[in-house]
């Protein structure tokens, strides 16, 4: 089943996704971006900014764009793939953060037995 939903996600889903991104010290500029049509009928589609530009939302058929980005970033929202790639970069940050205090935490280091 897909993750919950953040808070207020129904009614303002972008804000909720870029909440969500700035929560995991993610700017979301650099994380995603949304690709809309111009004109009717208004699709959109939220990819990821990791070199792959893999779609984590859509929407299409929408009469206002407004509309169609709500729904695109909805989709996101509950995107297991979005999960994943959260998920993908915390382990990432602390496998860095282990290996930097491994690196500095022994210099300079006293034994409480010294």
């Amino acid at each position: 089943p897909p993750p919950p939903l953040a808070h207020g996600a129904a009614s303002n889903p972008v804000g909720a996704l870029e909440s969500l991104l700035r929560q995991e010290g993610i700017e979301p500029s650099r994380f995603l971006r949304a690709e809309e049509s111009l004109a009717s009928p208004f699709w959109c589609v939220v990819r990821v900014l990791d070199g792959t530009g893999e779609a984590l939302g859509r929407s299409g058929g929408h009469s206002k764009k407004k509309e169609a980005k709500k729904a695109a970033y909805h989709d996101a929202l509950s995107s297991t793939r979005l999960r994943e790639l959260l998920q993908e970069r915390r382990a990432a940050v602390q496998t860095s953060l282990s290996t930097a205090g491994a690196a500095g935490g022994a210099v300079g280091q006293r034994h409480p037995a010294d």
